[in-house]
């Protein structure tokens, strides 16, 4: 048996991190023993006396707690007799009774215990004398400091007994001598199994029939579910998982999810991976979670013998972990795992059975780049195109992720270059590896006769669309210099400039207008490319596409201008750039709508700002008669509407609605009933005569015959002359109010101007009876 402590490494279990911390388990000495007292002055001074103190170097030293350090008894003895106190203190070593457990001297600390020592004092790290007596495996010692007192259950800063710092030392006499002592209350304590599982991981079978017979309980689990057999597995205690299965232990209890026989495999132990199944284990059985058979672990961890056992016993080769890989997959992912793919391969695995990720073992090898476990499977007899009907083949795989030579190996043997990935993107091997930026793959795939113009998925992309969509200009320059076509055309009409302005790559966009790549061209959508990229904001792309000779005024093609889109989406910083390359502010668009009046249509404050700054006309018309500010009254955006006025907007501007009528903005304004906005357009008019309609209806007329209860108050609170004024038929507000049975309306009016009912309309008719 080790006298050291195991390393648990990894076969470290839950619950065992007691072996963490620890006390050397041999005495620590340095320099050697005085012969005299004298020879205690280091100054070599023939004056000292026995007792007392020396003086080192100005120190004064005690000459009892330097004996005790050095582990003279006879001096120690000597100076006791003479009167020297058991309790003095050396400045640098404390009592002597400390400075002698400390160095290791066992007599001296039995001799100062005698002397009436203490055996109670803390030492480094919470140790007591009994911590480190029990370390020089003393047994004497121990039973003797017990005896005087020393406390049998005091822990350390570790958290460590006595009694488990014995376990360490692995003495059994020490062990059974402080069980009998007291140590057996930690049965109870707060740490009840520390003890046994510590006993169980240094494989000291009769120190755990010792800590059994004195309460402890082998079916215990420790404060992580860990199981006494579990760890005796872990560290390869055989005949201590003997006398634990022979006393009944579940073979099905679980350590972190693993059964026995899940440690037995991982650990390699063919002797106790025969014990368990001969005891039954049940060799399906899964981790937990991960979902790992016996067998499963025995192949992720190197142990053919321990899986060719379980093979023998029926374990299934095939089975899956919690990530759809079963052991083949698992092996083929290890370049060290060489022998363990030949190993299971020489017992029947499938080499087409396909993982969760859609790759056969073949695959998963080309995508590590393992060329020798490539070459095993190939030689073999695996399909060098298999996909399993999921997903890529060995040959995407590689290519994806720059594995030139196992590109090569696949090529010359025999793998389809224009094979499609059975995936939402079916990517050629040329297409996965430009659309990685795989350049040297590229070219090897070029130069082995891959099609450069194949159509890489549903979407019509070829390699040079992939190559801009995913920013591989290295790619890009490759496959224009290979003769690829820059105009070519998706089933969307985008050309690769399109994608390149949509990703805003400026880089890419200028080596393609190298090429000759057309500005003009529009998708579907009727985009150009300088469009698309104005529409996504794309500000490096816009000024690209511009200074290699792209029209900025050019948009949507009898659509929008360039300048129109970004108005019409608020990129002011698109459109401030636009305008420096030379974009005209007063280019309409094909509804007659000039930049400034798409910016008003939609809101777009600081846009607007902008181009009233750059000079836009604030009251150009639209097609239909629309000033930017007649359709900012009417949506109602009243910061837009006070930068309009402030830059000079003609509210009096009058749209014709229909053949006979025509409004002014406020009456716009009214209509939708924007009080705001009317407020802001009367303060505009404040001490003017208010606009009329064609019906000579004021704003406060308009507003009563639309039912606007607000904004009626708020014309009747700024300017109440209004109500008296009449239209073209001799109504007032008030009449209109009466006739169309607005109340709350006819009401407010009333109060505010109260008028004769005897008075009559231009036909005489009374507003009571109107």
């Amino acid at each position: 048996m080790s006298s050291t402590p195991p390393s648990i490494g990894d076969n470290q279990v839950q619950g065992l991190s007691f072996f963490d911390q620890g006390m050397p388990l041999e005495p620590q000495t340095d320099g050697q023993p005085y012969s005299q007292v004298e020879d205690l002055d280091p100054s070599g001074s023939d004056t000292c006396l026995p007792g007392g103190n020396a003086d080192t170097q100005g120190v004064s030293r005690s000459r009892l707690v330097l004996a005790a350090s050095n582990g003279h008894t006879d001096v120690v003895k000597q100076l006791l007799d003479e009167g020297a106190s058991v309790h003095e203190r050396d400045p640098e070593l404390g009592k002597a009774i400390q400075a002698a457990t400390l160095s290791g001297h066992t007599d001296t600390m039995r001799l100062l215990c005698e002397a009436g020592a203490s055996v109670d004092d803390d030492y480094p790290d919470g140790n007591t004398i009994l911590h480190w007596a029990v370390t020089y495996r003393d047994p004497e010692l121990v039973i003797f400091l017990v005896e005087l007192g020393a406390p049998v259950l005091k822990p350390n800063d570790a958290n460590e007994t006595p009694l488990t710092k014995a376990i360490d030392a692995q003495s059994e006499e020490i062990v059974a001598g402080l069980l009998e002592h007291g140590a057996d209350a930690e049965v109870s304590g707060d740490e009840p199994l520390r003890p046994l599982f510590r006993a169980v991981a240094y494989g000291h079978l009769s120190i755990i029939k010792t800590l059994v017979r004195h309460g402890w309980e082998l079916d215990s689990k420790d404060q992580n579910g860990g199981t006494t057999l579990c760890v005796a597995v872990s560290f390869g205690h055989y005949h201590v998982v003997r006398y634990l299965l022979d006393s009944g232990l579940a073979l099905e209890d679980t350590t972190e999810g693993m059964t026995a026989l899940h440690h037995a495999a991982k650990c390699g132990d063919r002797d106790i991976t025969y014990l368990l199944i001969e005891k039954g284990a049940n060799i399906e059985a899964v981790d937990g979670d991960e979902l790992r058979t016996p067998f499963y672990l025995a192949i992720e961890y190197g142990n053919p013998l321990v899986a060719e056992y379980l093979l023998a016993k029926g374990a299934n080769m095939a089975a899956r972990n919690s990530s759809g890989y079963c052991a083949l997959h698992l092996a083929a992912s290890i370049e060290r795992y060489l022998d363990m793919v030949d190993f299971l391969l020489k017992h029947g695995a499938d080499m087409e059975d396909v993982a969760a990720d859609g790759l056969t073992a073949l695959g998963i090898a080309a995508a590590k780049g393992h060329t020798k476990t490539l070459k095993l499977l190939l030689d073999s007899g695996a399909n060098v195109d298999s996909h399993g009907g999921v997903s890529s083949t060995a040959l995407h795989a590689a290519a994806g992720r720059g594995q030139l030579e196992v590109v090569q190996v696949l090529l010359d043997g025999g793998a389809d270059i224009e094979l499609a990935r059975n995936t939402e993107r079916p990517y050629t091997a040329l297409g996965v590896a430009a659309s990685s930026g795989r350049l040297d793959v590229v070219k090897l795939l070029l130069e082995r006769g891959a099609n450069l113009a194949a159509r890489q998925n549903q979407d019509g992309f070829t390699l040079l669309h992939i190559a801009c969509r995913d920013d591989m200009i290295e790619v890009v320059k490759l496959l224009l210099e290979k003769g690829a076509q820059v105009d070519v055309l998706d089933n969307d009409g985008w050309t690769p400039l399109h994608v390149a302005a949509r990703n805003d790559n400026d880089a890419i966009i200028r080596l393609l207008m190298e090429y000759w790549a057309d500005p003009y061209i529009t998708c579907d959508d009727n985009l150009t490319p300088l469009a698309y990229a104005v529409r996504h904001d794309q500000r490096l792309a816009v000024k690209a596409l511009v200074e290699c000779g792209a029209d900025c005024n050019i948009g949507s093609p009898g659509e929008f201008t360039a300048l129109s889109l970004a108005a019409r989406h608020g990129y002011s910083g698109t459109l401030e750039l636009l305008i420096e390359l030379g974009a005209n502010i007063e280019l309409l668009d094909a509804r007659g709508e000039s930049p400034l009046i798409t910016a008003a249509n939609y809101g777009h404050l600081k846009t607007a700002e902008i181009l009233l700054q750059k000079g836009a006309h604030v009251n150009w018309e639209d097609y239909d008669g629309w000033t930017p500010l007649a359709i900012a009254a009417r949506r109602g955006y009243g910061e837009l509407v006070r930068l309009l006025l402030e830059r000079g907007a003609d509210q009096s501007i009058k749209k014709k609605q229909g053949a006979s009528c025509s409004f002014s903005v406020i009456h716009r304004a009214i209509c939708v009933g924007h009080v705001d906005v009317v407020r802001q357009l009367s303060d505009a008019t404040d001490g003017q005569k208010p606009p009329m309609d064609t019906l000579g209806r004021s704003p406060l007329c308009f507003a009563v015959s639309h039912g606007r209860h607000a904004v009626v108050k708020l014309l009747l609170e700024r300017e109440s002359y209004q109500a008296s004024l009449q239209d073209i038929y001799g109504s007032t507000p008030l009449g209109i109010a009466i006739r169309i049975g607005y109340e709350s309306v006819a009401r407010l009016l009333f109060n505010a101007t109260k008028p004769s009912l005897d008075a009559g309309d231009l036909l005489g008719r009374r507003r009571y009876w109107i």
